[in-house]
């Protein structure tokens, strides 16, 4: 530990230097290196939540707002390679990457290369109940826009598209359903009337009245699902109905889904960098404190001096026979200068006495 502490208080200035030195090349490196880059952002109100779509959605979460349920759609989309590729295809974001002559020159990782940066750097978030924002960060502006733009559009034809597949599914459904239903009806009636000729003295009395014949238990049974029968057809065929007009209520407005409040323009700032530069810093923070440690490491490692009683026993095998005290540099100087002017008096003494 000795020896450690020596070594610091030795070199002060060096490790001073090192751990000041590094964090200002690293920030100047940021600087000059790292370019600026333009923030673009556009913010949609929710119109509605998203699985709330035409009639197909069931259990949703009251407690979640349209701007979340929209934002989160939104974000699992980017995260899909058919979504992101078409918002990259449609602008110019291949220029503005910095990719390798075989990336770009090779389609299948130019698309990885695209799906990445679209998939990781389009930021989507819920400002409130229907308030969400689309924004993206590009060193080209203009670019940076057309990316929020596509994203905008893509998300609204496509959520159109697949809301539109999912309630054509539920439509084919319905339709095996309504076939089922009516045959089931079908048969009920079926069974009524065989159940009237088969007992015809409850026809043949017209002083009864349709309660009257209800009293008959087997045809009160039958008269029951026969009706329940009638019903579920019914509610079929409505849902039906229903699902075409909101089927066709979707393809006539693929934008019901939100509307853009504030659209995105070409931002003329760069994107503040403090965050950079203090992650840059601290970086070069960290490489200083471990280069300096490396660096006293080095020193006691190299370092064959005798500083204490212990090391003296590792050189040699005899015993030590007195230990100075530590004495301050002013205060030996001063001994010294004693010794010297004591030993200059003695000296004329002599001389005296020899000329005597």
């Amino acid at each position: 530990m000795g020896r450690t502490l020596e070594a610091i208080f030795r070199r002060p200035v060096r490790l001073l230097m090192l751990i000041v030195l590094l964090p200002v090349i690293s920030v100047a490196l940021t600087y000059f290196v790292v370019p600026r880059t333009y923030q673009s952002t556009a913010a949609l109100w929710a119109l509605r939540p998203y699985e709330t779509i035409g009639t197909t959605s069931v259990g949703i979460d009251q407690l979640t707002t349209p701007a979340q349920t929209q934002a989160t759609a939104l974000s699992e989309l980017l995260q899909s390679r058919t979504f992101a590729l078409t918002v990259a295809h449609e602008t110019a974001i291949a220029s503005t990457l910095d990719l390798a002559p075989n990336v770009r020159s090779d389609p299948q990782l130019l698309d990885d290369a695209l799906f990445d940066e679209i998939s990781h750097n389009v930021v989507v978030e819920a400002q409130g109940d229907s308030l969400f924002k689309v924004s993206y960060v590009n060193r080209d502006p203009q670019v940076a826009r057309e990316i929020v733009l596509a994203v905008i559009k893509n998300y609204g034809l496509q959520s159109v598209a697949l809301s539109v597949s999912v309630d054509q599914h539920l439509l084919v459904s319905y339709q095996k359903q309504l076939a089922i239903a009516r045959k089931n009806a079908n048969a009920a009636v079926t069974a009524e009337s065989a159940y009237l000729q088969a007992h015809p003295e409850l026809t043949q009395n017209l002083n009864l009245t349709p309660s009257q014949l209800l009293t008959d238990p087997h045809y009160a049974l039958l008269d029951q699902l026969r009706v329940q029968a009638q019903s579920v057809l019914q509610n079929i065929a409505s849902n039906i109905v229903m699902l075409n007009q909101t089927i066709s209520l979707q393809d006539m407005s693929p934008d019901s889904l939100y509307k853009v409040l504030d659209a995105p323009k070409v931002a003329s700032r760069p994107v503040s960098r403090l965050r950079q530069y203090l992650i840059a810093g601290g970086v070069g923070l960290g490489v200083a404190i471990l280069t300096c440690a490396l660096y006293i490491v080095v020193l006691v490692r190299r370092d064959r001096g005798v500083h204490t009683i212990g090391d003296l026993e590792q050189v040699t095998a005899l015993p030590v026979m007195l230990q100075l005290p530590y004495v301050k540099t002013a205060t030996m100087s001063l001994v010294m200068k004693e010794s010297v002017y004591s030993g200059a008096i003695l000296g004329r003494g002599r001389d005296r006495a020899n000329e005597r």
